[in-house]
């Protein structure tokens, strides 16, 4: 009887140490798995931030090769009669035509060239003119079904404008006239 009964208490302490290592395998075995989905989020969420940051410098850089293109577009810059042309200039009297002929070849040549941007030139002097160059925008349709434009990318570049035999905003005869301006290009994501 002594037996048994010292068997018992052993018996039991042997059982309570079993289940107790047996809770502390568990225990781990939930905080490893717990940090293991901890870290598929933290991965998920970087990848997330990463891609959106790609997405932005793509963007940037779409915008910059389409303010490029339409920098040196033979249809704008300035020429001198000779077979080099002017660096950064862009000639007012093809301006004041160019988006009729533009939107008239949109579809079977420059929506090839530009996609959904906007081309926008602005004089500053010797007096504020602007033109649109190029404009073919965007839409996203929300949950709502509302309709906005898309994300944009706007870059600036800094252009000389010529007036080469023509006529100012006040219809007066320039011959020669040279201002400056700038270049707006917004490239739609």
């Amino acid at each position: 009887m002594i037996l048994t009964k010292n068997f018992r208490q052993r018996g039991a302490r042997v059982y309570t140490k079993a289940q107790m290592q047996m809770m502390e395998s568990l225990v781990t075995m939930f905080i490893f798995f717990i940090l293991v989905v901890f870290g598929i989020i933290f991965f998920f969420k970087y990848q997330q931030i990463s891609l959106q940051e790609q997405e932005t410098e793509m963007l940037a850089q779409q915008a910059i090769d389409i303010s490029l293109t339409a920098l040196f577009l033979s249809e704008l810059y300035c020429s001198n009669g000779e077979s080099e042309s002017v660096d950064n200039c862009m000639d007012i009297q093809k301006l004041r035509g160019i988006e009729q002929f533009i939107d008239s070849h949109k579809q079977d040549y420059y929506f090839d060239m530009f996609g959904y941007s906007g081309i926008y030139v602005h004089q500053i002097y010797p007096e504020k003119r602007n033109w649109t160059v190029y404009e073919q925008v965007k839409t996203v349709t929300l949950e709502n079904g509302e309709k906005v434009p898309a994300d944009k990318e706007p870059t600036f570049f800094v252009i000389t404008l010529r007036n080469n035999l023509g006529l100012n905003s006040s219809n007066q005869t320039v011959y020669g006239e040279f201002g400056y301006g700038y270049i707006h290009v917004e490239a739609y994501s």
